[in-house]
C-alpha cells in the first residue's frame, strides 16, 4: 500500500484537501464494494500541516491532525492543496525546506494543485523546472520565482516527479493522474466513475479572462484603458484613446506597452473578446451578430481571433459556458 501525505498550509482551500482525501481513500474500496468484491485499499492517507495540530482553512473550517511532519521519514507522495495567496507566496522555515528536499531525494513524488504551487516553489524543488498554477496567478509566480518555467496553458505539468496542476478543480486531473501512476488506469477509472470525475479537455486559457490586471500607476494609461473599455466598438478607438489621454502618439504607445506589456491594438482585441464571451454566455445571438456588436465587420476575423485567444471556437465556448438551469429541468 502506498503512503500519501496531504500537507495542508494555513489558509488552504478545503475542497482541494478533503476532495483528494476522499478519492484517495476510496481507491480500491468503493468500486469493490458496489461490485461485491473485497476491499483492497490502494493508499494509506495521512494529513499534516505546517505547525501545530490543527489545519486552519481559508473559510474558517478547522481540522485536527494527529502527526507532525517532522515524524514522517518515508512517503510515496506528498500532496499540497491550494491556499489563499495574500500578495505573495510563503517563506518557509529552513527545517521544512530541508524535509521536503530530503523526501524528494528519497524518490517521493511531490504534487501541488492551483496556488499550492507557490508553497511548493518555496521549498526550492521547482527551481529550473517546468510548472503551472492557476491562470490568474501565473504572472505572480513568474515574478516571485523567475527560475521556474511557467507553462501557462497546461492543466498538469510533470517534471521529474514534481507534479503541478492548474486551477482549483484541476485536483480532479491531478488525483486521477497520480492514482493511475501508482495503481494503474483501471483503478483511476474506477474512482472517476464513482465520483463522476472528468479530466479537463480544454487548456486553462479557455477559462481565463483575456484582460490582464492593471497593476500599474500610470494614470494617463489607466484613463485610456477605461475609455477604450467604454468605446471598444468604435473603428477609431485607439486614436480616440490617444487624444483622450492627452499624450503624444509615440509617448502613448511607449507608456502603454510599458504599463501592460503589449500594444493598444492587442488590448482592444482582448476587450472585444471579453465582451463577446459575455454575449455568448448570456444571449442566443448569432455569431455574426455578436461579431458586429463588438466592432468586427468580418466574422471570419472574429472567429480566428477568438480561437487564437480562447483555444475554442465561439460555438464551443457557448456550449461550455451556457446556463445549466434548462438542462437540469429536462
Amino acid at each position: 500500500m502506498k503512503k500519501i501525505v496531504l500537507f495542508a498550509p494555513d489558509n488552504c482551500m478545503p475542497s482541494t484537501l478533503t476532495g483528494p482525501m476522499d478519492v484517495f481513500t476510496s481507491a480500491g474500496v468503493s468500486w469493490n464494494f458496489i461490485n461485491a468484491q473485497a476491499p483492497l485499499p490502494c493508499f494509506e492517507v495521512e494529513t499534516v500541516t505546517t505547525h501545530g495540530n490543527k489545519i486552519r482553512c481559508h473559510n474558517g473550517i478547522e481540522f485536527p491532525v494527529k502527526n507532525n511532519w517532522r515524524d514522517i521519514k518515508e512517503a510515496d507522495l506528498i500532496f499540497i492543496p491550494s491556499f489563499a495567496i495574500l500578495g505573495a507566496g510563503p517563506t518557509l522555515p529552513q527545517d521544512l525546506v530541508d524535509w521536503f528536499q530530503d523526501m524528494a531525494a528519497k524518490g517521493c513524488i511531490i504534487a501541488s494543485v492551483c496556488t499550492g504551487t507557490f508553497f511548493l516553489a518555496g521549498t526550492g524543488l521547482l527551481n529550473h523546472k517546468r510548472a503551472t498554477t492557476h491562470w490568474a496567478f501565473q504572472d505572480l509566480l513568474k515574478k516571485q520565482y523567475p527560475d521556474i518555467e511557467v507553462v501557462e496553458d497546461h492543466i498538469l505539468v510533470d517534471d521529474n516527479n514534481i507534479v503541478t496542476a492548474g486551477g482549483g478543480s484541476a485536483w480532479h486531473d491531478l488525483v486521477l493522474f497520480l492514482i493511475e501512476r501508482f495503481s494503474g488506469l483501471e483503478a483511476a477509472n474506477h474512482v472517476a466513475k464513482m465520483f463522476l470525475l472528468d479530466r479537463h479537455e480544454n487548456p486553462q486559457s479557455s477559462y481565463a479572462t483575456s484582460l490582464p490586471p492593471s497593476h500599474h500607476n500610470d494614470k494617463a494609461i489607466l484613463d485610456a484603458q477605461k475609455w477604450m473599455a467604454e468605446h471598444f466598438k468604435s473603428t477609431g478607438a485607439i486614436n480616440q484613446a490617444i487624444q483622450h489621454s492627452g499624450l503624444a502618439e509615440r509617448t502613448f504607445y511607449r507608456r502603454f506597452k510599458h504599463a501592460l506589456g503589449f500594444t493598444p491594438t492587442r488590448y482592444l482585441q482582448l476587450i472585444r473578446i471579453e465582451k463577446s464571451k459575455v454575449l455568448l454566455e448570456d444571449t442566443s445571438n448569432a455569431i455574426e451578430d455578436i461579431a458586429f456588436q463588438i466592432g468586427y465587420e468580418n466574422v471570419g476575423s472574429f472567429r480566428r481571433l477568438f480561437k487564437q485567444e480562447v483555444k475554442l471556437v465561439p460555438a464551443e465556448y457557448r456550449k461550455k459556458f451556457r446556463s445549466g438551469i434548462q438542462d437540469a429541468s429536462l
